[in-house]
């Protein structure tokens, strides 16, 4: 049975769907009242999952809007497919109580920051790159109460780390360091395991 992949496209924009195994995924992109534009890459590649993928724009706007219309799908698919493994992309930590709800009953599903992680165990497709090697070697010289505490403050230190204002290669380091379990998010806040 191929696994269920929600994608909150109103925190993760930018989402490289070639990267996602049509044969394992049926896709849901969930898409803001207000974003009226799609990349053409995105929807180009998006083509090629045919029935397999489904756009989910929102007539409403509001706070956590689009993050309700993706609990109700997942408790509605959760029910109707208790056998399907369930996995939501976004950087939203709101997302993790409901998460770990569905999981003490039995519902197998979780968060991703990235679409890396779907590969997480595929030790060759973690990014060892110097911006990542760079990343985790300074944030071990930092104290451990003076590390970034949020996202946006890591993601900061790491643009200024590597002296870039290109967004995605910040994001990749980011992402890789989450991936590669270096740091993790509890709530809001960020931790880590260095």
């Amino acid at each position: 049975m191929k696994q269920l992949l929600l994608i909150d496209y109103e925190n993760v924009q930018q989402v490289n769907i070639s990267e996602i195994d049509r044969e394992s995924y049926n896709v849901k992109i969930f898409v803001g009242a207000s974003q009226n534009k799609i990349p053409f890459d995105l929807v180009a590649a998006a083509q090629a999952f045919g029935e397999n993928i489904e756009w989910i724009k929102l007539d409403a706007h509001g706070k956590n809007a689009l993050d309700f219309h993706i609990a109700y799908f997942l408790g509605k698919y959760s029910q109707t497919h208790p056998n399907q493994k369930f996995i939501v992309l976004s950087k939203d930590t709101g997302f993790d109580p409901l998460i770990r709800f569905l999981i003490k009953n039995g519902v197998v599903c979780s968060r991703i920051n990235s679409l890396l992680e779907l590969h997480k165990n595929k030790k060759k497709d973690i990014p060892k790159d110097s911006g990542v090697e760079k990343a985790i070697k300074n944030l071990n010289k930092i104290n451990a109460n003076k590390r970034p505490r949020t996202r946006k403050t890591l993601t900061k230190h790491v643009k200024t780390l590597l002296n870039t204002d290109v967004n995605s290669d910040v994001q990749n380091v980011i992402d890789s360091l989450f991936m590669m379990g270096v740091v993790y998010e509890e709530g809001a806040r960020v931790k880590y395991k260095i």
